[in-house]
């Protein structure tokens, strides 16, 4: 559509979308949130250092 490769676009994406669920485990670590959106925040349900190497 805007002339350039659907890979490209998937990679950059990717990144993208993987530092954003980095920053909202660590937004929720750093508060102690035990609920997102209705589910229970990584660090609560699986335990703190699974969350730190999510």
């Amino acid at each position: 559509m805007l002339g350039g490769r659907q890979s490209d676009a998937m990679t950059a994406a990717s990144a993208v979308e993987m530092i954003h669920n980095f920053t909202l485990v660590h937004d929720d670590i750093m508060d102690n949130d035990e609920m997102r959106h209705g589910v229970p925040t990584t660090h609560k349900k699986f335990d703190m250092p699974l969350a730190i190497l999510a």
